[in-house]
């Protein structure tokens, strides 16, 4: 495999992870939301942007956290770990939308890819 098809594999294998991570999250959510799962498959969380997700699911967990009558300091150590998850899926979320919405644009010389440039598709323009 040469070098360009190795960059596009792991873009690829970037995007099938975070899907993954993604639906994990929805999965916390859909727990929290019905533990017995009585409607099962549920509708909640289906049509959510990532970034709504990500913000659903972390305040669902923080009501239900005193549900589960852990001590202060236990609760609140959750309560902290679960907020800095929500900022590095939100930053990871970030991330994904910078290379998938990038135009990726392949540099030749000889008939052979010598370089790859990622090009950010959007127009930063004062005014508009």
């Amino acid at each position: 495999m040469n070098h360009e098809e190795l960059i596009y594999q792991r873009i690829g294998e970037f995007t099938v992870s975070f899907q993954w991570i993604e639906n994990k999250l929805r999965e916390i959510g859909w727990f929290i939301l019905d533990p017995v799962r009585l409607n099962w498959p549920p509708a909640d969380l289906r049509n959510l942007t990532n970034e709504k997700l990500i913000d659903q699911v972390h305040g669902l967990f923080v009501q239900a956290l005193p549900k589960c009558q852990l001590p202060q300091e236990l609760e609140s150590d959750f309560k902290e770990l679960f907020e800095s998850s929500a900022k590095l899926l939100h930053q990871l979320r970030r991330d994904r939308n910078r290379i998938l919405h990038s135009a990726f644009i392949e540099l030749r010389a000889g008939g052979e890819v010598q370089g790859i440039l990622r090009s950010n598709p959007k127009l930063n323009r004062p005014g508009f």
